[in-house]
């Protein structure tokens, strides 16, 4: 048996991870009456995105499903680690969401804002063109509509 490279190991990896995304988008609810996520579902949707969308390059946040009514749908929360490093602590989510792919789209909106905060130049969360739009096309490679 002989050994895989991890470039070779990262590659299968991703491979994975767009066959997850592929089947979470293709079998994603759009109508009926509100649909309630579990925190199983909520990881799974959010590893494929990062796997897919933004290469695996995200740290793994807390992710909290609660009932918000209509104040929000997602929020992601930053702060400086003591390294002095932005990092995204916990992303928020609205337990009742109408359907599966707009619960895929909140998080990926969600993801966008930790990218800004984490990866990003400016060490914010915006919903400007040089930052956050830039990641609209990714995002509908994969069937994903980036609101």
């Amino acid at each position: 048996m002989s050994k895989i490279s991890k470039t070779q190991f990262k590659r299968i990896q991703r491979k994975r991870g767009i066959n997850r995304l592929r089947k979470l988008v293709e079998h994603g609810k759009t109508e009926g009456c509100f649909w309630r996520p579990d925190p199983a579902y909520a990881e799974q949707v959010y590893n494929a995105i990062n796997r897919t969308v933004f290469k695996g390059n995200l740290s793994r946040p807390k992710i909290v499903l609660r009932d918000y009514g209509e104040e929000f749908w997602g929020e992601c929360e930053g702060m400086w680690n003591p390294d002095g490093k932005p990092v995204c602590k916990v992303i928020r989510m609205n337990r009742w969401i109408p359907n599966s792919k707009i619960f895929m789209r909140v998080m990926a909106h969600e993801m966008v804002h930790q990218w800004e905060w984490e990866k990003g130049p400016y060490e914010r969360m915006t919903h400007g063109q040089r930052t956050f739009w830039t990641w609209k096309p990714e995002c509908a490679r994969w069937g994903i509509c980036l609101t």
